[in-house]
């Protein structure tokens, strides 16, 4: 999550979808006397890496800071790419542990997460334990308050990525900023994964049918178009 007062925009950081691209383009625009950006602390309990639409509004009101006046956008991804990325990103990260994390250590919860999917967990189990509890696609989780009001300004889709975040530059005065591959898990395709595709069983496909389906409905992802 970003938070610039300087520029008066806020990103919205879902997991896999470029956002670590985008933090890193915009870093050196950023005022760092003015501007916030979150990684696992901040100066509110409902700023984090992966803050929600609605806990930022929260955090503004606590904060005293005025949400309407910032434009807030955030990336969409196919669900079907998301899920596929997040689990060989993490299972990647797991495989290069040589024990288990250290309780206490920094980032404990996450290290053990990717040491038990490694170790343990197929791509369907860890859909089930990580995202069948949803009850709200990554747009409404992200986007919408549970009322379904959209709180977001702008969604960019992660499949024009360049030409949209082209626009949101040009809508906060920023020159038009060329986004690099960050925390990209291509790389781990070189350990055995899998095509998307083939990973997906007949359950698992149903899964993200039930929980994504604004996300597929809004946008026309598909498990065939995801890439």
């Amino acid at each position: 999550m970003i938070v610039s007062h300087s520029r008066r925009f806020v990103f919205i950081h879902i997991g896999k979808a470029g956002g670590d691209s985008i933090v890193y383009g915009l870093r050196r625009y950023l005022n760092p006397s003015k501007d916030v950006v979150v990684q696992n602390i901040g100066l509110n309990p409902n700023f984090h890496k992966h803050t929600r639409s609605l806990e930022a509004v929260v955090g503004f009101q606590e904060l005293g800071w005025n949400w309407n006046k910032y434009l807030s956008f955030m990336v969409i991804r196919n669900p079907f790419e998301l899920l596929h990325s997040d689990y060989w990103y993490h299972r990647y990260i797991g495989e290069g542990l040589k024990e288990p994390p250290k309780l206490g250590c920094e980032n404990y919860d996450w290290f053990l997460k990717c040491w038990d999917t490694a170790k343990s967990v197929s791509f369907e189990e860890y859909c089930q334990l990580w995202y069948g509890h949803w009850d709200r696609s990554f747009v409404e989780q992200y986007g919408y308050d549970r009322l379904g009001k959209r709180l977001i300004s702008r969604i960019c889709r992660m499949e024009r990525l360049d030409e949209d975040f082209k626009q949101v530059c040009s809508q906060v005065g920023l020159p038009e900023i060329k986004l690099e591959r960050v925390n990209a898990t291509q790389h781990v395709n070189a350990k055995g994964r899998p095509p998307l595709q083939a990973d997906y069983t007949p359950k698992l496909i149903a899964l993200v049918e039930r929980i994504f389906t604004k996300d597929l409905d809004t946008f026309g992802y598909t498990l065939e178009n995801a890439r």
